[in-house]
């Protein structure tokens, strides 16, 4: 949608009746796996990189804080998560279905930061090795 000129009222109203038919009618947008928590963490990382500001790297780490601080004894994280509220819908989790791409988001948000340092190509990835040792 155009956000200049005379089509912004337009916007604005129908982007607030979408959020509160979105809202009223439904939740599953309010809900998501592990997996779909990690996967926040890579895009706000990749956002930050490519805007050139700290403030999406800062909500990535803040993320994965957030997430260890429901760590079981056993160093399992909940596999289900309310993202409007941050907490967890349930308290066991797993390698399974929803948690095992979070362990690959582990990796990959310090390898794109290693490769943001290094330069993107291909020799700058062999620098990157020892983060995942």
């Amino acid at each position: 949608f155009p956000t200049r000129g005379n089509n912004m009222l337009f916007y604005k109203i129908y982007s607030r009746l979408y959020e509160w038919g979105r809202d009223k009618f439904t939740t599953e947008h309010h809900y998501n796996s592990l997996a779909g928590v990690g996967s926040f963490s890579l895009e706000f990382y990749f956002l930050s990189q490519v805007l050139g500001v700290n403030t999406y790297k800062q909500a990535v780490d803040g993320i994965f804080q957030h997430v260890i601080t429901y760590q079981n004894q056993d160093g399992i994280v909940p596999s289900y998560w309310n993202v409007m509220t941050g907490e967890p819908e349930n308290s066991q989790g797993g390698l399974g279905s929803g948690s095992d791409s979070f362990v690959e988001y582990l990796l990959k948000v310090p390898l794109l930061a290693c490769l943001e340092e290094k330069g993107a190509d291909n020799s700058s990835l062999l620098d990157c090795t020892p983060v995942l040792q």
